[in-house]
């Protein structure tokens, strides 16, 4: 639980971030970037995330697996072809799992959310049934990436 709630306060960061700072350099994946294999519903299956402290040089890795049975730990998005996109999460302030839709863009391996989803402006890659998002950002002396990796359901 720890965890998750680094990983909500992550995803608030990263969502207040994309407003002023965005770094989406497009890995070489060997996925599919294209907006078509979006449209579907993704459950999120892992989180992987990295920071490093540029001023002193230290770092840590962390890597965790969603437990499909939580709720605290549920986030679904559903993809439509009409360029929308629903997320469900349980939401820590609220204490209850939320709904909410917005809209977004995708092209050239790179998805924008118009507001509401944390992720923001990230890569995505699409892999027979797995979504993966990869975010990097350097703020104020300090690095991170993250990958958030989905299943289709």
């Amino acid at each position: 639980m720890k965890k998750l709630n680094f990983l909500a306060a992550f995803f608030l960061a990263v969502a207040m971030l994309t407003t002023t700072f965005t770094s989406c350099n497009k890995d070489d994946d060997e996925g599919s970037s294209d907006p078509k294999d979006l449209v579907g519903t993704w459950k999120l299956v892992s989180v992987e995330e990295w920071w490093k402290d540029l001023e002193d040089g230290e770092s840590d890795h962390d890597k965790y697996t969603i437990d499909s049975d939580d709720d605290d730990e549920m986030v679904i998005l559903t993809f439509n072809e009409d360029g929308t996109c629903t997320s469900k999460e349980y939401d820590d302030k609220k204490g209850k799992i939320v709904t909410e839709t917005v809209s977004y863009t995708a092209s050239n391996g790179v998805i924008k959310f118009s507001s509401g989803v944390e992720y923001g402006e990230c890569n995505f890659s699409v892999s027979g049934s797995t979504l993966t998002f990869s975010k990097e950002l350097t703020e104020d002396d300090e690095w991170m990436k993250a990958v958030w990796v989905f299943k289709k359901q």
